[in-house]
């Protein structure tokens, strides 16, 4: 299956028919198209009954401190993160 910014595989184990998802993910490095990534990225993860292992770039910074440039347009965790947060903390904080 895929998304506009992810892969993703349903897979089972062999020996226990252990059912499982694993997703490869490429993050848009363009500030106006995280949001969108991260909306899809919570919207497939939502609606899957199956473990999932989510790997690949993400594009994301979690500080400002993690940039290599001096940027001021930004402050670390964006609003773009928004969706990803309620996705993993079950809330917004």
């Amino acid at each position: 299956m895929e998304g506009e910014f992810y892969i993703k595989f349903h897979l089972s184990n062999k020996s226990d028919n252990f059912k499982w998802i694993v997703m490869a993910v490429y993050g848009p490095a363009q500030e106006e198209f995280k949001y969108p990534f991260l909306a899809e990225l919570v919207c497939s993860c939502q609606h899957n009954p199956y473990p999932i292992l989510i790997g690949g770039d993400f594009n994301i910074l979690r500080n400002s401190n993690e940039k290599t440039t001096i940027d001021t347009t930004t402050d670390g965790l964006s609003y773009a993160m928004l969706p990803l947060k309620v996705l993993i903390l079950g809330k917004y904080t």
